[in-house]
């Protein structure tokens, strides 16, 4: 077995297309080939390309770790959306995400915090199904919309 460690430079490159459909209507697409069979005007297309690095194990453990709350009364509690949140901060390594004027964004903690929730959510739902975290249904991968 050749692969018993993670290379350092080893990367996962996450893709997503976006359309805002009409104001306050968004709606994605995880693959290309869904995103061009909907018919949506390319013109009103943004493709956006998100780059993480691997997890290894230390990641593994400390978004896991993450997870787990202790609440007063000795029970557990897990905050899902928070290891998301995590994980897109941890691994995020680069992206071509710009700003209202055309300028690139850097790839930071504070500005993955102030993604719209639903071009967020988009990106760490699909680097999970990248990571073989989740399993996308067929209607995710068609299309997601934001309504």
């Amino acid at each position: 077995m050749n692969n018993l460690f993670i290379s350092k430079d080893s990367e996962v490159k996450v893709e997503i297309w976006v359309s805002e459909q009409s104001p306050g209507r968004l709606v994605y697409w995880s693959n290309e080939e869904f995103m061009k069979s909907s018919k949506v005007n390319p013109d009103l297309v943004s493709h956006l390309e998100i780059v993480f690095r691997e997890p290894n194990y230390l990641d593994s453990t400390e978004l896991a770790d993450i997870a787990m709350a202790m609440e007063r009364d000795g029970s557990f509690s897990m905050s899902m959306n928070q290891v998301r949140l995590e994980r897109v901060c941890r691994l995020l390594k680069s992206w071509n995400l710009t700003n209202d004027k055309g300028e690139p964004v850097s790839p930071t903690r504070g500005n993955v915090e102030r993604l719209h929730p639903f071009i967020a959510m988009a990106i760490a739902s699909t680097l999970e199904d990248r990571l073989g975290v989740t399993i996308p249904s067929e209607e995710d991968e068609a299309s997601t919309e934001n309504t």
